[in-house]
């Protein structure tokens, strides 16, 4: 674990300490910290290990199958401020 000491990996409060929770829970967080992504390869290729999925495509429906027998899948979904699916989502943390 990156800026962890090794006696510390393992606990939990030192760790949760750790996190900037005013920055991880803001309901803008796009809109605070934009960074301009940059190219992952000149040539535009898709890497083996990440999908970006745009709006009018997971609109369309996409399903993903995990065909790996070591890891898992994750997924992270990103919501924008006033996304009608991300509302109860806001609503729930901040009531």
């Amino acid at each position: 674990m990156k800026d962890v000491p090794p006696d510390k990996h393992r606990d939990l409060d030192y760790n949760i300490c750790m996190l900037n929770w005013d920055a991880s829970v803001d309901p803008e967080f796009a809109k605070h910290r934009w960074l301009q992504p940059k190219p992952v390869r000149d040539s535009g290729e898709m890497t083996r290990d990440e999908l970006f999925v745009t709006a009018p495509a997971a609109r369309a429906g996409v399903a993903f199958t995990n065909r790996s027998d070591k890891e898992n899948l994750v997924l992270l979904k990103h919501f924008g401020p006033g996304n009608p699916d991300a509302a109860g989502l806001i609503e729930a943390r901040y009531n």
